[in-house]
């Protein structure tokens, strides 16, 4: 059903993040390269010049399952604390299959990836966050711009999702280093 593991991992906070597999779209890129512009001269044909770089926008179509069959452990950095709890209901086994009943809910794997998508009680903005997997451009630091929800599956006795269809509308997080060394202002 799903793909690779995708993690979406908050930058500030090492143990907040939001594990999808990779649904049948993928991750593409799909704004983020060259700005020109046709500076008119009088009398003359236009002049092609450079403007910058936009910043890289990716979607990436994701699928949040609650029948996980899965071969591999998420491959991560050491910068999380621990690794990707699965649902609460399967455990890896040791040959790589999480083990399990019928499926389980997904209502909290939902909650941790909007958690990454909107501001937090303390917070100025939300957090930027980090891609693991099969993505484009890992390096970059991403904002989640949106989460556009689709098709879905649920358990016919309690009304619960059990599998979740989401595409994440991610732009690239930029700032200037100039602006990061500025002293802070003080207030008035």
């Amino acid at each position: 059903m799903g793909g690779p593991w995708v993690v979406l991992q908050a930058y500030a906070v090492a143990n907040h993040y939001s594990i999808v597999m990779l649904g049948p779209e993928g991750a593409r890129i799909t704004d983020g390269y060259s700005e020109w512009e046709a500076v008119s001269i009088p009398r003359e044909r236009a002049v092609t010049e450079f403007r910058h770089r936009r910043p890289y926008v990716q979607t990436i179509d994701a699928l949040i399952d609650g029948w996980i069959v899965h071969l591999l452990r998420p491959n991560l950095p050491r910068s999380f604390i621990n690794p990707p709890r699965l649902p609460k209901g399967f455990n890896y086994s040791r040959r790589g299959f999480p083990t399990g009943g019928g499926g389980v809910w997904i209502e909290g794997m939902i909650a941790n990836l909007e958690s990454l998508a909107i501001r937090q009680p303390g917070d100025a903005t939300p957090h930027r966050v980090r891609l693991y997997g099969a993505i484009w451009h890992p390096e970059c630091s991403w904002a989640i711009t949106n989460l556009e929800w689709g098709d879905y599956i649920i358990d016919g006795q309690t009304g619960r999702k059990m599998r979740q269809q989401v595409t994440i509308h991610l732009l690239e997080f930029n700032q200037p280093t100039e602006l990061r060394s500025l002293p802070r202002g003080k207030a008035r």
